[in-house]
Protein backbone atom coordinates (compact mmCIF):
# COMPACT_ATOMS: atom_id res chain seq x y z
CA UNK A 1 0.00 0.00 0.00
CA UNK A 2 2.79 2.41 0.90
CA UNK A 3 4.67 1.63 -2.32
CA UNK A 4 1.56 2.24 -4.42
CA UNK A 5 0.94 5.49 -2.51
CA UNK A 6 4.47 6.73 -3.07
CA UNK A 7 4.29 5.81 -6.78
CA UNK A 8 1.12 7.84 -7.16
CA UNK A 9 2.63 10.81 -5.39
CA UNK A 10 5.80 10.59 -7.49
CA UNK A 11 3.73 10.35 -10.66
CA UNK A 12 1.62 13.29 -9.56
CA UNK A 13 4.65 15.39 -8.70
CA UNK A 14 6.26 14.57 -12.05
CA UNK A 15 3.09 15.53 -13.95
CA UNK A 16 2.73 18.82 -12.07
CA UNK A 17 6.37 19.69 -12.66
CA UNK A 18 6.12 18.73 -16.33
CA UNK A 19 2.94 20.76 -16.81
CA UNK A 20 4.42 23.81 -15.12
CA UNK A 21 7.62 23.50 -17.16
CA UNK A 22 5.65 23.24 -20.41
CA UNK A 23 3.61 26.32 -19.55
CA UNK A 24 6.77 28.22 -18.58
CA UNK A 25 8.56 27.21 -21.79
CA UNK A 26 5.49 28.20 -23.80
CA UNK A 27 5.44 31.65 -22.20
CA UNK A 28 9.19 32.15 -22.67
CA UNK A 29 9.29 30.98 -26.30
CA UNK A 30 6.29 32.96 -27.52
CA UNK A 31 7.33 35.54 -30.14
CA UNK A 32 7.06 39.20 -29.15
CA UNK A 33 4.91 40.12 -32.16
CA UNK A 34 1.74 38.13 -32.62
CA UNK A 35 1.56 36.36 -35.97
CA UNK A 36 -1.74 34.65 -35.28
CA UNK A 37 -4.96 34.77 -37.22
CA UNK A 38 -7.73 36.15 -35.04
CA UNK A 39 -11.26 37.65 -35.19
CA UNK A 40 -12.60 41.10 -34.51
CA UNK A 41 -15.63 39.60 -32.82
CA UNK A 42 -15.72 39.70 -29.00
CA UNK A 43 -18.38 37.01 -28.89
CA UNK A 44 -18.04 33.24 -29.04
CA UNK A 45 -17.30 31.82 -32.48
CA UNK A 46 -18.63 28.37 -33.24
CA UNK A 47 -19.35 26.50 -36.44
CA UNK A 48 -22.97 27.69 -36.27
CA UNK A 49 -21.97 31.38 -36.06
CA UNK A 50 -18.93 31.40 -38.35
CA UNK A 51 -20.83 33.06 -41.19
CA UNK A 52 -20.58 36.37 -39.29
CA UNK A 53 -16.78 36.17 -39.20
CA UNK A 54 -14.87 37.88 -42.01
CA UNK A 55 -11.49 37.17 -43.53
CA UNK A 56 -8.88 39.93 -43.60
CA UNK A 57 -5.62 40.02 -45.53
CA UNK A 58 -4.14 42.49 -43.04
CA UNK A 59 -2.02 41.09 -40.21
CA UNK A 60 -3.35 41.46 -36.67
CA UNK A 61 -2.13 44.36 -34.59
CA UNK A 62 -0.24 43.37 -31.45
CA UNK A 63 -1.08 45.41 -28.39
CA UNK A 64 1.15 45.60 -25.28
CA UNK A 65 -1.57 44.28 -22.92
CA UNK A 66 -2.41 41.30 -25.13
CA UNK A 67 0.41 39.00 -24.05
CA UNK A 68 0.07 40.19 -20.45
CA UNK A 69 -3.50 38.88 -20.19
CA UNK A 70 -2.57 35.37 -21.29
CA UNK A 71 0.61 35.22 -19.20
CA UNK A 72 -1.20 36.48 -16.11
CA UNK A 73 -4.03 34.00 -16.67
CA UNK A 74 -1.59 31.09 -16.85
CA UNK A 75 0.24 32.27 -13.73
CA UNK A 76 -3.02 32.62 -11.82
CA UNK A 77 -4.18 29.20 -13.00
CA UNK A 78 -0.87 27.65 -11.90
CA UNK A 79 -1.19 29.35 -8.49
CA UNK A 80 -4.69 27.94 -8.08
CA UNK A 81 -3.50 24.44 -9.06
CA UNK A 82 -0.56 24.72 -6.66
CA UNK A 83 -2.76 25.88 -3.79
CA UNK A 84 -5.23 23.06 -4.32
CA UNK A 85 -2.40 20.51 -4.63
CA UNK A 86 -0.82 21.86 -1.45
CA UNK A 87 -4.07 21.52 0.49
CA UNK A 88 -4.58 17.99 -0.78
CA UNK A 89 -0.99 17.07 0.03
CA UNK A 90 -1.54 18.34 3.58
CA UNK A 91 -4.49 15.95 3.91
CA UNK A 92 -2.38 13.07 2.60
CA UNK A 93 0.53 13.84 4.95
CA UNK A 94 -1.60 14.55 8.03
CA UNK A 95 -1.30 11.62 10.46
CA UNK A 96 -4.78 12.40 11.80
CA UNK A 97 -6.41 11.92 8.38
CA UNK A 98 -8.39 8.75 7.91
CA UNK A 99 -7.35 6.23 5.28
CA UNK A 100 -10.43 7.13 3.26
CA UNK A 101 -9.63 10.85 3.40
CA UNK A 102 -6.05 10.17 2.30
CA UNK A 103 -7.24 8.01 -0.59
CA UNK A 104 -9.74 10.66 -1.69
CA UNK A 105 -7.05 13.34 -1.51
CA UNK A 106 -4.67 11.20 -3.58
CA UNK A 107 -7.35 10.57 -6.16
CA UNK A 108 -8.10 14.28 -6.30
CA UNK A 109 -4.38 15.07 -6.67
CA UNK A 110 -4.20 12.65 -9.60
CA UNK A 111 -7.31 14.21 -11.19
CA UNK A 112 -5.84 17.68 -10.70
CA UNK A 113 -2.55 16.79 -12.37
CA UNK A 114 -4.37 15.12 -15.26
CA UNK A 115 -6.53 18.23 -15.72
CA UNK A 116 -3.45 20.44 -15.74
CA UNK A 117 -1.75 18.21 -18.31
CA UNK A 118 -4.94 18.24 -20.41
CA UNK A 119 -5.03 22.05 -20.36
CA UNK A 120 -1.40 22.24 -21.46
CA UNK A 121 -2.11 19.76 -24.28
CA UNK A 122 -5.16 21.71 -25.48
CA UNK A 123 -3.30 25.03 -25.37
CA UNK A 124 -0.47 23.39 -27.32
CA UNK A 125 -2.97 22.40 -30.01
CA UNK A 126 -4.28 25.96 -30.17
CA UNK A 127 -0.72 27.25 -30.56
CA UNK A 128 -0.06 24.61 -33.24
CA UNK A 129 -3.03 25.97 -35.18
CA UNK A 130 -1.23 29.32 -35.35
CA UNK A 131 -2.60 31.28 -32.41
CA UNK A 132 0.31 32.70 -30.42
CA UNK A 133 -1.91 34.07 -27.66
CA UNK A 134 -4.58 31.72 -26.30
CA UNK A 135 -6.03 30.42 -23.06
CA UNK A 136 -8.14 27.29 -22.64
CA UNK A 137 -10.86 26.80 -20.02
CA UNK A 138 -12.33 23.38 -19.29
CA UNK A 139 -15.88 23.08 -18.06
CA UNK A 140 -17.89 19.96 -17.23
CA UNK A 141 -18.68 18.97 -20.82
CA UNK A 142 -17.18 21.83 -22.79
CA UNK A 143 -14.11 23.78 -23.77
CA UNK A 144 -13.79 27.54 -24.10
CA UNK A 145 -10.80 29.09 -25.87
CA UNK A 146 -9.89 32.76 -25.62
CA UNK A 147 -7.66 33.95 -28.47
CA UNK A 148 -5.95 37.28 -29.11
CA UNK A 149 -7.39 40.15 -31.14
CA UNK A 150 -7.48 40.24 -34.93
CA UNK A 151 -9.48 38.31 -37.48
CA UNK A 152 -10.19 34.61 -37.87
CA UNK A 153 -11.66 32.96 -40.92
CA UNK A 154 -14.71 30.74 -40.70
CA UNK A 155 -12.71 27.73 -41.89
CA UNK A 156 -9.96 28.37 -39.32
CA UNK A 157 -12.56 28.62 -36.55
CA UNK A 158 -14.28 25.42 -37.67
CA UNK A 159 -10.93 23.59 -37.89
CA UNK A 160 -9.93 24.75 -34.39
CA UNK A 161 -13.31 23.68 -32.98
CA UNK A 162 -12.97 20.21 -34.56
CA UNK A 163 -9.39 19.73 -33.29
CA UNK A 164 -10.27 20.77 -29.73
CA UNK A 165 -13.49 18.74 -29.66
CA UNK A 166 -11.67 15.62 -30.79
CA UNK A 167 -8.80 16.04 -28.31
CA UNK A 168 -11.02 17.02 -25.35
CA UNK A 169 -13.59 14.33 -26.09
CA UNK A 170 -16.54 16.73 -26.20
CA UNK A 171 -19.07 17.48 -28.94
CA UNK A 172 -18.05 20.27 -31.33
CA UNK A 173 -21.16 22.18 -30.25
CA UNK A 174 -19.63 22.42 -26.75
CA UNK A 175 -16.47 24.19 -27.94
CA UNK A 176 -16.56 27.98 -27.94
CA UNK A 177 -13.96 30.38 -29.29
CA UNK A 178 -13.97 33.84 -27.76
CA UNK A 179 -12.05 36.68 -29.35
CA UNK A 180 -10.23 38.97 -26.94
CA UNK A 181 -10.80 42.61 -27.92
Amino acid sequence: MAIMLSRRLLTLAALVILGTALVWVGVKTRPAASAEPAATQSQPVSPATTSAVTVSPTPPVSTPGQDTFFAEYRLERDRAFSLEASLLTDVVNNPQSTAEARQNAQDELLRLSQQQARLVDLEGLVHAEGYAAAAVFLENQGVTVVVGPGRISATAAARLVQVLARQAGVPAANVAIIQRP
